[in-house]
């Protein structure tokens, strides 16, 4: 069973003086976690961030939806993202899937006339309508896993 938990966390790395100088370290972002029931507790195994950052390769600001699993299961990125690609012939602006990092980008949308509240709000209830709908591929992939960690002679 999955359940988003929303909460936001202050940018430890925010410090106002340089503002003016480094643009690039500037953002406004919230997580929510995304929480899978393993046995009897909600395990937090992924954080979608989203919000306000700055994409150096397109040198702008950019609304931005991203999940970044957790450390334990950072093989969620490769079944999410293969998910993420099944439903629609055209993926949102700015979706990829970064294996180096082990994120998914669900969109990225720089700022300009067409980003717009409505675009936003809509990318954002997309991406939790989709977590939600993918349950049962992310249940199964977790009854392997337990399977795995539980056969003997394993560590």
């Amino acid at each position: 069973m999955i359940r988003l938990c929303c909460h936001s966390r202050p940018d430890p790395t925010f410090d106002p003086t340089f503002y003016i100088l480094h643009f690039s370290r500037q953002k406004a972002l919230a997580n929510v976690d995304l929480c899978f029931k393993i046995k009897v507790r909600y395990l937090a195994v992924a954080e979608i961030q989203f919000g306000v950052d700055f994409d150096p390769a397109a040198a702008s600001f950019v609304w931005r939806i991203e999940l970044v699993p957790a450390d334990k299961y950072q093989w969620l990125d490769e079944i999410v993202w293969a998910e993420w690609q099944k439903p629609t012939p055209t993926l949102p602006p700015g979706a990829k899937h970064l294996p180096k990092e082990g994120a998914v980008v669900f969109v990225s949308r720089c700022f300009g006339p067409d980003l717009t509240f409505k675009a936003a709000s809509e990318d954002l209830d997309g991406v939790f309508r989709f977590l939600l709908r993918i349950e049962s591929v992310l249940a199964s992939e977790f009854a392997k896993q337990l399977v795995d960690e539980l056969a003997p002679g394993t560590t």
